[in-house]
Formats: structure tokens, C-alpha cells, sequence
């Protein structure tokens, strides 16, 4: 296999950039969604529910592939679903029906995360940690630009015109899939007798880590445009503000985590980031209806929040080069299902008067938690037989 192209790298790097715009589709859309179906808004979290679970299985699924058939299937089954299921959403008329395709959206963009970020060392073997931060950085940039999209379908002169996103991000999609076909087909990477065992009880940290992790950032860009507006009292378009500047910190925070990889410490970076997204939820609580804080504090959230996947991505990597497709499936998975359960949570505890962002300080300090004891040396990390299936 030829070393990857530039042309091969735009691609790769253009697909991870509208996974982030994907990523916001259902948070921009959340309160006109729950409107249209004639949902309570404090349940509108059972349609971010229902992304991430299909998201979940298909991340755990696409990690199992990467490690079993050549990779371009993956991305393009991801793009494939993507932009056949949104597009389907957009004529839905029945909420079971709008579940489903929202289910069917996850799938697809499950697989391309796996894709993204089990790939990402393929085409930087030498600095892994700098492509997965170039990747992740886009991704942000692509959540900025969600919401803002999600505006301009929203201001047209036509009746639900919100559903006009789903026209653009479901078409964006399956001209990508077309494109995918240019990228290498990466063979999945062969288990040698040498390899370093599993020390599954010491991935446990991990997971829990990056569902906390996932949980916050899913969980603080689907209800802070609700917070806002309920509590601040800001107009529809403040709200959705409040997102993009929560993804634009992110984006920032993922440029600077690009030019320090691998010149400062992972662990240091990890730690900085989680201590900026405390200090932000907190904000956000001290000053619940303080608009101009809340824009400021969505910004911190977002910027440390930047570190802390890339970060777990490249230290998991580090130790487990050989079945990092399996091991990064089941960690990235397992932190996935953080956006399954904690803005559905928050959406009860705020009741349809708040974001519940306390369940989000709860998240942040256990993410603190879970980081201490993740980044110690497994003690079982030696030359041993196998991996395990």
C-alpha cells in the first residue's frame, strides 16, 4: 500500500469536517423538532438518545471491522447512511419514523468516527496524536459551522423549514461518498505473537473517562441554546450563537492541541482541558442568566474540552498499536453512550425551565476522576502471547 497522497489527506480531512457539521444536525433542529412532532421539549432528549445509540452500535461495529476488512467500506457505508436516512428524515411525518431515521443517522455517523479516528495513524504513523488533533480540529470547525447552517434553513419563508438542514447535510454526504472512493484501502493491520496483552480491567478508567467526556460535550451543545433562551432570556438566534461559540472553542482549543502534540505532554494537555471545562460549567452555574458570561463560558467549555479525546485516543494507541481497532471501538463506544444518557438527563432535571447543566459539573469532575486513575501504567502492559479476541 502506497503511502497516503495529499489529495488522499484533503479527503480524509474533509469527511471529518462534515462529521462535525453532522454532529449538531439534531442539537440546531432540537426545539423546532420537538415542535414539529408535537414533543414536550424536556423529552426532545430521546432524539439525541436515539443518534447516539445507533452511533454507539456502529462505532463498536466499525472499530470490530477495522481490525477485519479493508477500511473504505467503513467510510463509505458511514456516508451512505448519513445522507440516505436525513434526507428520509426530512419527509417524515410520524415520530416513530423521524426515531428511526434519526437511529439510522447515527449508524452511519458511528462509522465514519471509527473511520476518522481509527485511521487517523495510517496517514501519520510517525505523530499520530498530530493527525488525530488535525482531524478532531475540523471536526469543530464543521460544528461551528452546524448551527449557522441550521439558521439559514431555518429564517427560509417555507413551512418547516428547518428541514431544509437535512437536505444539506444528507446531500453533502452522499457527494462525499462518491469521494471516499479515492481513498486508500487500508488493509487491517496483521497480530503479531509479540504482541502486548490487554489489560481490559485497566481500560475500564478510560471508558468511563470518555463517557463522561462525550456526555459533556454533547450534553452542553444541545441544551445550552434551550438554557439561554429559557433561562437568560435570549432570542432564538443568541441561542444558537451559544453553540457555535461552544464549538468554536473547541475548534480553537483543537488548533493549539495540533501544534503542541507531541511537543508537550499528552497527560498535561488532558489535564489542562479538564480543568477549563470545570471551570466553565461552572460559570454557566454561577451565572445562569448572564447572556454575555454564558457566551464566555460556552467558549471555555468548548476550549477544554478540545484535549481530552484526541489526547485518550493517542495514549490508547501508544499501548495497544495491535488490535487498536477492536480495543478503540469498544472505548469509543462505550464513551458514546455518554450522549445517549446525559442530555436526556439533563432534560429532566432541568424539566423544560433550564439546560440541567449541574449534571454536567457532576460529569466534569468525574471526567477529573476517572482521568487520575486511567493514565497510570496498566501493571499488566508487558510482552505477552496474543492478543485476545
Amino acid at each position: 500500500m502506497n503511502a497516503p497522497t495529499p489529495l488522499n489527506r484533503f479527503i480524509f480531512r474533509l469527511a471529518f469536517m462534515l462529521v462535525g457539521v453532522a454532529v449538531t444536525v439534531i442539537s440546531s433542529t432540537l426545539q423546532q423538532l420537538t415542535d414539529y412532532f408535537n414533543i414536550p421539549l424536556e423529552n426532545g432528549g430521546f432524539f439525541t438518545a436515539a443518534f447516539f445509540i445507533g452511533s454507539s452500535f456502529s462505532i463498536l461495529a466499525g472499530g470490530n471491522l477495522l481490525d477485519r476488512v479493508m477500511s473504505r467500506n467503513i467510510s463509505l457505508a458511514g456516508m451512505l447512511f448519513v445522507g440516505i436516512s436525513l434526507i428520509a428524515l426530512s419527509f417524515s411525518q410520524v415520530a416513530f419514523i423521524g426515531l428511526a431515521c434519526i437511529l439510522f443517522f447515527g449508524v452511519g455517523y458511528g462509522f465514519l468516527v471509527m473511520a476518522g479516528n481509527g485511521l487517523a495513524h495510517r496517514y501519520n504513523p510517525e505523530n499520530p496524536a498530530r493527525e488525530l488533533s488535525v482531524i478532531n480540529f475540523l471536526f469543530g470547525l464543521g460544528a461551528v459551522m452546524g448551527p449557522q447552517i441550521a439558521n439559514f434553513a431555518i429564517s427560509q419563508p417555507m413551512e418547516d423549514s428547518f428541514r431544509l438542514m437535512y437536505w444539506i447535510v444528507g446531500g453533502a454526504a452522499l457527494i462525499m461518498a462518491g469521494l471516499t472512493m479515492l481513498l486508500p484501502n487500508f488493509a487491517p493491520v496483521p497480530r503479531s505473537a509479540s504482541s502486548v496483552k490487554i489489560a481490559w480491567v485497566s481500560l475500564i478508567p478510560f471508558a468511563v473517562m470518555l463517557f463522561m467526556y462525550v456526555g459533556i460535550e454533547m450534553g452542553f451543545s444541545a441544551w445550552i441554546k434551550p438554557q439561554m433562551m429559557l433561562v437568560a432570556l435570549s432570542s432564538a438566534s443568541t441561542g444558537a450563537l451559544g453553540i457555535s461559540i461552544f464549538w468554536a472553542g473547541l475548534t480553537v482549543g483543537r488548533f493549539i492541541t495540533t501544534l503542541l502534540a507531541g511537543r508537550v505532554s499528552g497527560e498535561l494537555l488532558l489535564f489542562t482541558g479538564i480543568g477549563f471545562a470545570v471551570f466553565g460549567v461552572g460559570g454557566v452555574l454561577l451565572f445562569p442568566a448572564t447572556e454575555g458570561i454564558l457566551l464566555i463560558m460556552s467558549f471555555m467549555v468548548g476550549f477544554g474540552s478540545a484535549p481530552i479525546f484526541p489526547m485518550a485516543i493517542a495514549i490508547l494507541n501508544g499501548r495497544y498499536p495491535e488490535g487498536f481497532g477492536t480495543i478503540s471501538g469498544i472505548i469509543i463506544a462505550t464513551g458514546n453512550s455518554g450522549a445517549i444518557f446525559i442530555p436526556a438527563i439533563q432534560g429532566q432535571v432541568g424539566g423544560g425551565n433550564n439546560g440541567g447543566m449541574i449534571v454536567l459539573m457532576v460529569a466534569a469532575l468525574s471526567t477529573l476522576v476517572c482521568a487520575i486513575i486511567a493514565l497510570r501504567k496498566p501493571k499488566s502492559a508487558e510482552k505477552a502471547q496474543p492478543l485476545a479476541q
